[in-house]
């Protein structure tokens, strides 16, 4: 399993773990149609009723100008934008997250 994808699955289960709503966000497009909205995290969750957009990258990955994008507009709405490269911060940033809501 790539890192990256090892990672995302760390960070699900913790979620899970932590009863806190959250979904596997996916976009692309397939026969000429697209979904998603270009540059939307990898993860959604929602703390204390705020959105928390989680994308996660292995230690090298490279966040796309889309994403910065989507984490400007999102922040500018009152949501939360999270790049995880490592889950032992992830963690600790997320239970921080969560025992402030």
């Amino acid at each position: 399993m790539p890192k990256e994808a090892e990672l995302q699955k760390q960070i699900i289960d913790l979620l899970r773990l932590y009863s806190v709503f959250s979904y596997r966000q996916n976009t692309g497009r397939r026969g000429g149609v697209s979904y998603g909205k270009k540059g939307a995290p990898d993860i959604v969750a929602v703390i204390g009723g705020r959105y928390v957009g989680i994308e996660v990258k292995a230690p090298d990955g490279v966040v796309s100008p889309d994403q910065y994008l989507f984490a400007e507009q999102l922040e500018k709405a009152g949501g939360l934008y999270m790049i995880a490269r490592d889950f032992i911060q992830f963690r600790s940033d997320i239970e921080a997250i969560i025992k402030k809501a």
